[in-house]
């Protein structure tokens, strides 16, 4: 049986990376996707490392990491970050904690302005002004 190429829409005539929406050229769900996947992965080390006060390091370097990707990526971040704010307050309030939701914010902005300054650099080096001092490396 013959290989047949995937098709190429006609506005797209050479460029393979435009052929699939999950292809990364004009992968705006590829990159929406991948910004998700980042922000699961920190919000699990987050929550395997345990340390109280951490979850600013994480916000910051999942922002961080998801603006390093590119502008779809961002705007899914910044929407991310957006909805857990809003909903985290009023848990917090029914478990009876500290609402921190200014910070969180902070956090959340400064790791997504570090990431679109600096976008080579690891994201985890951008946030280490607000890593734990006594977070393992492990967790990093």
């Amino acid at each position: 049986m013959e290989k047949r190429p995937l098709y190429v829409p006609p506005y797209a005539p050479d460029k393979s990376s435009e052929r699939l929406p999950f292809s990364g050229g004009n992968g705006g769900v590829y990159e929406a996707a991948m910004a998700t996947a980042l922000f699961i992965k920190n919000f699990r080390m987050m929550k395997r490392a345990g340390y109280k006060g951490g979850d600013k390091y994480y916000h910051c370097k999942a922002n961080a990491q998801a603006t390093q990707l590119r502008p779809v990526a961002e705007a899914t971040a910044k929407i991310i970050s957006w909805d857990r704010e809003v909903h985290d307050p009023a848990m917090n309030w029914f478990k009876g904690e500290e609402n921190d939701s200014e910070a969180d914010r902070f956090a959340n902005q400064f790791g997504r302005d570090l990431g679109r300054s600096y976008p080579h650099t690891d994201a985890v080096k951008l946030c280490e002004p607000l890593r734990p001092v006594a977070l393992p490396p492990k967790y990093w």
